[in-house]
């Protein structure tokens, strides 16, 4: 049990550092140079974990069709929306506004699953989660649409693909996780390398080894080493435990970068953790405990 934890500690702070570290890399590189790089290591080290586990990376063919859908709308796409639009926003925002997935998740499941439901906790939640986003877009959102705005929508979009994969991953994914996984990985490397050598897209711009070393991290330990340990921890406590990596996830996001790249701890990145942080609660907590009584009918 103690493992458990250490396993699941280590993942959050895998995914909450992860965020700095696109902001680092994007100083070197393009966004979809960061995703070609990242989603290649990646690749490569889930393959050899195949190997070592005794199976065969021909048995990704089977699930194919899932692998290619995931592999776009869960790797290249959110990967590259969060390299865009840490460009122009920082990554301890970034971080937070990726708090509202599950929230996302939930209401798109309720829609298209049926044993998952909508209640008042979960509206609530999604209040919360929306007036997070709000207060870090500031009150000119609307009538001042700048490029931190264009950023910030990106990474909404980002938090809005991983939230559909979600939904198809729980009606499609049925599987071998550890193939699926690789499998979505090698599809959305397979994409990305595709454009890049159709539309001739520059990957990088004289890196540092700052931003070689991100895109290494991202590759390495937000990416495998990361998808490694939740498919080892997810059947040993649960898919409800594991839900609360993301409490930890926006926090330590922030709390990194305000403490690595120096940016700066604004009440509003405070009051918006907070609201982050509720809309979790109520959606993560609350909304799970709910008795089937309050379900809406959709």
């Amino acid at each position: 049990m103690r493992y458990d934890y250490v396993a699941w500690l280590t993942l959050v702070l895998c995914w909450g550092i992860s965020y700095p570290m696109i902001k680092l890399a994007t100083e070197g590189f393009t966004p979809i140079g960061i995703v070609a790089f990242r989603l290649s290591i990646a690749t490569v080290i889930l393959c050899i974990s195949i190997k070592l586990a005794g199976r065969r990376i021909a048995d990704i063919w089977q699930y194919r069709w899932f692998c290619l859908s995931a592999g776009i709308i869960w790797n290249f796409l959110p990967f590259y929306l969060l390299g865009f639009g840490e460009q122009f926003t920082e990554a301890s925002v970034a971080g937070l506004i990726m708090g509202i997935t599950p929230i996302m998740a939930m209401i798109l499941t309720a829609f298209f699953i049926s044993e998952e439901r909508i209640t008042n906790w979960l509206i609530i939640a999604t209040i919360f989660g929306f007036g997070a986003i709000a207060v870090l877009s500031g009150k000119d959102a609307l009538s001042e649409f700048s490029m931190t705005q264009i950023g910030q929508f990106a990474v909404f979009m980002a938090a809005i693909c991983y939230a559909v994969s979600t939904v198809i991953t729980r009606k499609f994914g049925a599987g071998d996780p550890l193939l699926l996984a690789t499998g979505s990985m090698a599809f959305g490397s397979i994409l990305t390398w595709v454009l890049v050598l159709g539309t001739g897209s520059p990957l990088f711009f004289q890196p540092e080894m700052e931003s070689i070393f991100s895109v290494l991290y991202l590759g390495i330990f937000a990416s495998a080493f990361a998808n490694l340990i939740f498919f080892w921890l997810m059947p040993r406590i649960g898919a409800h435990k594991m839900a609360l990596v993301n409490f930890g996830v926006p926090i330590v996001a922030a709390i990194s970068a305000v403490m690595f790249l120096g940016e700066p701890l604004t009440w509003r990145l405070i009051v918006a953790a907070i609201c982050m942080c509720c809309a979790l609660y109520f959606g993560l907590i609350k909304h799970k405990n709910a008795p089937a009584k309050q379900g809406r009918d959709r």
